[in-house]
């Protein structure tokens, strides 16, 4: 039988590439969002479960299991405005933005809806996040969300102040897999949706150049998976 397994434990097994089986962090993470009692306790496991899912996408079908998510994930954006939550905001913009771009087996109307509140949840995190203390890394990794928001309605060109201000970010970044997240993305939204390869390139060697990082991002920083990439990194 399943056990009740702690969020450090499942944490620890994400970032260590052990999302598959009985013991690995989707399954553990299933049964303790199931036993969590209905109520703020509940919404706030969801948005762990919901990364734990979101982290183990490349390796595992997690499409059934979010969907359950998404009407309530959605409905969370203006408490946890409410509350500042930039990171968990930055969370939620991530994912419905990765939501939007799934294939027919989401109705095309839910990922258009799903875009929408990815856009909201992402200026709304921006707005919470502005006095960020140097070092973190959420205020960087909504600036990127963000700037793929404006190229998916045609507005690239008005990105790069946001491009450069997550830049700049990146290098204080203290946590090394978030530190190695933000040059990944840079990566991606250079040479897979600004058609930089140079930039791309000099920001993949950042985040290769980021030592201490776990084997789940050491696994995501792939070049040719990177740049095949259809949804957020």
């Amino acid at each position: 039988m399943t056990r009740f397994a702690t969020l450090e434990e499942i944490r620890a097994k994400t970032w260590g590439g052990h999302h598959l089986g009985p013991e690995g962090a989707v399954a553990l993470h299933a049964y303790r969002y199931r036993k969590t009692p209905k109520g703020r306790r509940r919404d706030k496991e969801r948005v762990h479960y919901a990364v734990t899912l979101y982290s183990a996408r490349r390796v595992m079908d997690v499409i059934p299991a979010y969907r359950l998510l998404v009407p309530a994930l959605v409905a969370q954006v203006p408490e946890l405005s409410r509350e500042q939550n930039a990171d968990a905001l930055d969370v939620l913009s991530t994912h419905l933005l990765w939501w939007s771009d799934q294939d027919a087996r989401v109705p095309i109307m839910d990922r258009v809806f799903a875009g929408i509140a990815a856009s909201e949840a992402c200026l709304l995190g921006l707005e919470a996040s502005e006095n960020e203390a140097e070092g973190g890394h959420t205020r960087a990794l909504l600036l990127l969300t963000y700037v793929d928001l404006c190229i998916r309605v045609g507005q690239g060109q008005w990105s790069l102040q946001y491009l450069i201000e997550a830049a700049r970010r990146a290098g204080s970044i203290r946590d090394p897999n978030e530190r190695a997240r933000v040059y990944r993305k840079l990566a991606y939204l250079w040479g897979r949706k600004l058609l930089n390869p140079f930039a791309a390139a000099y920001f993949l060697a950042r985040c290769y150049l980021v030592k201490g990082v776990s084997a789940d991002v050491v696994s995501k920083n792939d070049p040719f998976k990177l740049l095949r990439l259809k949804a957020n990194v």
